[in-house]
């Protein structure tokens, strides 16, 4: 399987991704994109796009790299998020996922930047993310 099959396979199995309407629009071999219409339903109380809305994205484009790697289940463990400028309603922003940048055993490090259309950044994210042990099963 390629990167961009496991992608969408991780894609197809996230039930809060899909509902949000998060569209796959790329992947290569060391980055991962994916876009989102933000609506009215993702303000926050000043009018721009809710933080939430915008690490919500940025955590689901770190998951889909870090689970098409073939580690294995992987989940994030840390994140360091420094918020740009505002995510503008009714805009699509998009989510760019590199990595991973480090890693070490069952832990890796992604770095995801949120950009709105015109390519101002609303947000970089760096994501620490942990490969699951998977249970021991008793025979």
């Amino acid at each position: 399987m390629n990167r961009w099959q496991a992608v969408q396979e991780v894609h197809e199995q996230n039930p809060a991704a899909l509902a949000r309407g998060i569209i796959i629009v790329d992947v290569t071999l060391d980055r991962v994109e994916i876009s989102m219409q933000v609506n009215s339903d993702d303000a926050n109380g000043v009018g721009i796009v809710h933080g939430g809305i915008t690490y919500f994205l940025a955590d689901t484009a770190a998951g889909y790299a870090s689970n098409s790697l073939g580690l294995g289940r992987v989940v994030t463990t840390a994140a360091m998020v420094s918020y740009l400028s505002p995510g503008l309603l009714g805009e699509e922003l998009r989510a760019v996922c590199v990595g991973p940048i480090a890693r070490s055993g069952r832990t890796c490090v992604f770095d995801t930047t949120v950009v709105r259309p015109d390519g101002t950044p609303v947000a970089v994210v760096q994501f620490t993310m942990l490969a699951l042990r998977e249970p021991e099963t008793k025979d």
